[in-house]
């Protein structure tokens, strides 16, 4: 070791990249030093390849800031590296289309009734007051309260007094009016429901415990992004952090995050964790592939001439992405 540093002190950075027993290994094959020399120049030259590890620990979070979650391990041993996938199991409430429409339907029939109740509770209140002419009481009430308090001149409690007698011309008639507007349109949403509608119905009391919002177990993945030391991780999530807290359990995959590949992804649309998000079920594929990876080597990309087909016809005719390479695509409402 020390005469192939002695020899190539230039590179000494790039062994850091190399471990102590590999670096043994490589040196005990040879026995003349140019060959020796030779090895580590062509060891150190070559980019490291991205370890990860394979264990599965289980930690747990101690802080959460938005997207940003911190994880506690036990042990520095379990303590993932960056670019590990943590998954965190949580209750979520996931509101329920189908549950509020049953609900909905099934008290169509006691919101007809409790409206009728209230129209004709309405209508008896109006007949009492006005064929018991409680309408007069209720003038000469607010006639004496008005004189007690001197808000009006003499010549307005003469008109007003006059008018105690008349004829009431109000009345709840347009409240009524409301509620059998209301009445008709649940009446005609009743009869309108097809066949298959009305074997949904349930009885009331089943239809007031159905819950709108039902709680669902949700796994969002995690990404170490940072080491923090005293066996703790800074990690992104790659979901909503909702019901988070501290204290719960995450569980180290040992993986980076991976992603299914192959024909069967073909016309999909999946997320950055590799979940289909098209309505269109599971992807059953065969393999999966690391979102991280090391780029492939210059030989194996290909010269520049390759046309990547991407089926937009505005790109591939006007500005034809080469193979191999990286290139953006922005779009917009122009």
């Amino acid at each position: 070791f020390s005469r192939a540093v002695h020899y190539a002190p230039s590179t000494v950075h790039n062994l850091s990249r190399l471990s102590l027993t590999s670096l043994v290994g490589r040196l005990s094959v040879f026995t003349r030093p140019e060959r020796m020399l030779s090895s580590v120049f062509r060891a150190a030259a070559r980019p490291a390849a991205r370890r990860f590890s394979t264990a599965t620990a289980t930690g747990r979070v101690s802080q959460v800031i938005g997207a940003v979650v911190d994880v506690e391990f036990d042990d520095v041993k379990e303590v993932p590296p960056i670019l590990n996938a943590l998954r965190v199991t949580t209750d979520v409430e996931v509101y329920s289309p189908d549950n509020e429409y049953v609900r909905e339907i099934s008290l169509l029939p006691e919101r007809i009734a409790d409206i009728d109740a209230q129209i004709k509770a309405l209508q008896k209140t109006e007949a009492d007051f006005v064929g018991g002419k409680q309408y007069e009481a209720v003038r000469r009430e607010a006639l004496k309260i008005l004189r007690q308090r001197g808000s009006l001149l003499d010549w307005q409690f003469d008109r007003l007094e006059s008018e105690v007698n008349a004829p009431w011309e109000g009345g709840l008639s347009a409240a009524i009016g409301q509620l059998t507007d209301l009445k008709t349109e649940l009446e005609e949403r009743l009869a309108g429901l097809s066949a298959e509608d009305k074997k949904r119905i349930v009885k009331p009391e089943e239809a007031r415990d159905l819950k709108t919002f039902t709680v669902e177990q949700q796994e969002v993945v995690l990404e170490v992004a940072q080491h923090l030391g005293d066996n703790s991780v800074r990690t992104i999530a790659m979901g909503a952090t909702d019901g988070f807290a501290r204290g719960m359990p995450v569980t180290d995959t040992g993986n980076p995050i991976m992603v299914p590949v192959g024909p069967e992804t073909l016309g999909r649309i999946i997320n950055v964790t590799g979940e289909p998000i098209d309505e269109r079920g599971p992807i059953n594929a065969t393999s999966e592939r690391a979102i991280h990876a090391d780029p492939p080597a210059l030989g194996e990309m290909g010269d520049a001439d390759a046309m990547l087909v991407t089926g937009i016809k505005v790109v591939d005719l006007l500005a034809p992405y080469a193979k191999g390479g990286k290139i953006g695509l922005f779009g917009g409402a122009g």
